[in-house]
């Protein structure tokens, strides 16, 4: 072999010395350590040189040239080190995130919960004194007041479920007119729009082209954010939706609102569940932007806010034509 370099050596210490083992019937061998950070990683081997005088020793400079080689793949097996480290840790922080939504999830619901509790615990402890008083005012805005609170909590479950799916959007995919899905929206919301006072408005381009999805999904996002745009904006202001094709390929859903903005810190969580945002979102439950990100990444596509504070709020969806539910 003609190589001194112990790590080497210990790395051929089992086999013989002339190569025999290695390589069986080379005549001339020529070792060169793969090392990392001082360490063996390997070792690259090559015998019995060709010329045209036919096979003979190696030269200095054949050493040279492996040597070279044997750099270049330490270099990509530290790399292939180094991804399988990245990966790993990607891994663990994916399970401290789950982790932390949990908590935040759960100190959130806690919260919710917690306001038409004590509303209820009132109403029950004042009402035993009220039952035999002719108290109209208690009675009816109490009463009502207490349905409101259930109907919070029910909203809660129900949005609670929603999450809890596996899948909220790999249900029964069709081909959909999102223009139809948004007209349909609109309509259902016109009367709460009159009653504040807000100019909704849709922009809805011809060409707009029809994808695949799930259109009960689709039309919870399309409510959520038109609903929250509308919570936002103040009277006498105006909220537009528009609907066109994506640069590509697919579907751009824009909702834009005339709120009051949010902040670069409230834009960095405000898809966060129970967000302490308060901008132009107006959300009850704090989920509903959640649940639109889910539904729209499930569908393969992506939801986007552009806000600076005092000037409302866009928020933009993208949706493909089509996009495989098992990979999105």
């Amino acid at each position: 072999v003609g190589v001194d370099d112990a790590a080497i050596l210990a790395l051929l210490a089992s086999e013989e010395a002339d190569g025999q083992n290695l390589i069986p019937g080379a005549e001339h061998l020529l070792a060169v350590p793969i090392e990392s950070d001082g360490q063996p990683r390997g070792l690259l081997l090559v015998a019995d040189k060709e010329s045209r005088h036919g096979v003979g020793p190696f030269a200095p400079s054949d050493a040279r040239s492996l040597g070279m080689l044997a750099n270049q793949a330490a270099i990509a097996l530290e790399n292939a080190r180094l991804v399988e480290d990245l990966r790993a840790s990607r891994d663990q922080l994916r399970r401290v995130d789950r982790l932390g939504a949990l908590g935040t999830l759960a100190s959130g619901i806690a919260e919710d919960l917690d306001a038409p509790l004590d509303a209820l615990g009132a109403f029950l402890t004042e009402a035993p004194a009220k039952r035999d008083e002719d108290d109209a005012t208690f009675w009816d805005e109490r009463c009502s007041e207490m349905r409101s609170e259930i109907e919070r909590v029910r909203n809660l479950v129900a949005t609670m479920q929603r999450l809890g799916e596996a899948g909220v959007a790999h249900g029964h995919r069709e081909t959909v007119d999102v223009c139809e899905v948004v007209s349909g929206v609109t309509g259902l919301v016109g009367r709460e729009a009159e009653l504040g006072h807000v100019d909704l408005r849709l922009h809805a381009a011809a060409d707009t082209p029809k994808i695949v999805a799930a259109r009960d999904a689709l039309h919870q996002v399309v409510l959520n954010l038109v609903l929250n745009a509308l919570s936002a904006s103040p009277a006498g202001s105006r909220v537009d939706i528009r609907v066109c094709a994506a640069e590509g390929d697919g579907v751009q859903l824009e909702v834009t609102d005339a709120g009051p903005g949010f902040t670069p810190e409230q834009l960095d969580e405000i898809f966060d569940p129970f967000s302490a945002v308060h901008g132009s979102g107006g959300e009850e439950s704090g989920l509903g932007l959640m649940v639109c990100q889910r539904i729209v990444t499930e569908h393969g596509g992506s939801i986007e806010v552009r806000s600076g504070e005092g000037s409302g709020a866009t928020f933009q969806v993208r949706l493909p034509r089509d996009a495989d539910p098992s990979t999105a």
